[in-house]
């Protein structure tokens, strides 16, 4: 409940705008939420219903603008903590596509940089990517590795499986698996998000990996994030504690 409230007024707030020079609005268009005094002015916040209108291109967010400024250290806290939310939007095949050959040092929320990202890991956190690697021939059977390959100036990433002499491109092998590599990466990120939401992830997963999967998601909260999955299956809930279930009905 404390949690709905916090996102419900931070959704509001992110629609305020901080203007101090301008002249004052009619309230028929805009109604000023508060005022609050920096070292050198007095500034109004207000919400306007013209909010993404070429009138306010130089209006700056409140949480954005506030959190600038030494004087609001709470709002500073609130802006650093809302930039840090990852809410997932997984997208299967974007993630399977050849990629720049670049880095990315954290996954974007519909997976699209996931072989800039896997790069990153293996040359950077190679300690990582190995933890990666044992998880994904634990809980896949028959992948052996995978790497991030260089091709004709792009990422490419491909899958060993033990049965065959040559590699599969990301192209090639099962949503689950790549899925199932996504979350791995994802949470293995060197920077663990504060927030994490995921929507059904047993999409496209066999029901037998979803224990793994609640455990791999319970040791990423166990390191400090926050973790908020939505899920429709029997067999996700079955692989969590009692404690951890939270029941949303709509009325």
């Amino acid at each position: 409940m404390v949690f709905a409230v916090i996102v419900v007024g931070a959704v509001f707030i992110a629609k305020a705008f901080i203007d101090a020079d301008a002249p004052a609005m009619s309230a028929a268009s805009s109604k000023e939420i508060c005022r609050v005094a920096t070292s050198s002015k007095e500034v109004a916040i207000t919400f306007d219903t013209a909010f993404g209108t070429d009138d306010y291109t130089q209006d700056i967010l409140a949480i954005k603008g506030l959190g600038q400024f030494e004087d609001f250290p709470a709002i500073v806290s609130l802006r650093r903590l809302i930039e840090d939310w990852y809410v997932s939007d997984f997208h299967i095949e974007d993630a399977r596509n050849r990629q720049t050959a670049d880095y990315s040092e954290s996954l974007s929320t519909t997976g699209d940089n996931l072989a800039q990202v896997t790069k990153y890991i293996y040359d950077y956190h190679p300690e990582r990517f190995t933890s990666i690697l044992d998880s994904m021939k634990e809980r896949v059977p028959g992948v052996d590795s995978v790497e991030a390959k260089l091709v004709d100036g792009d990422v490419v990433l491909r899958f060993q499986d033990g049965k065959f002499k040559n590699p599969f491109s990301s192209k090639f092998v099962s949503d689950g698996t790549i899925k199932m590599f996504t979350y791995l990466v994802l949470l293995s990120d060197p920077s663990p998000h504060a927030l994490l939401c995921v929507e059904e992830p047993e999409n496209q997963l066999y029901p037998q990996l979803l224990m793994q999967l609640a455990e791999e998601f319970r040791n990423y909260s166990n390191i400090g994030g926050q973790v908020f999955i939505s899920t429709h299956s029997p067999d996700f809930l079955n692989a969590i504690r009692l404690e951890e279930l939270f029941c949303l009905v709509k009325k």
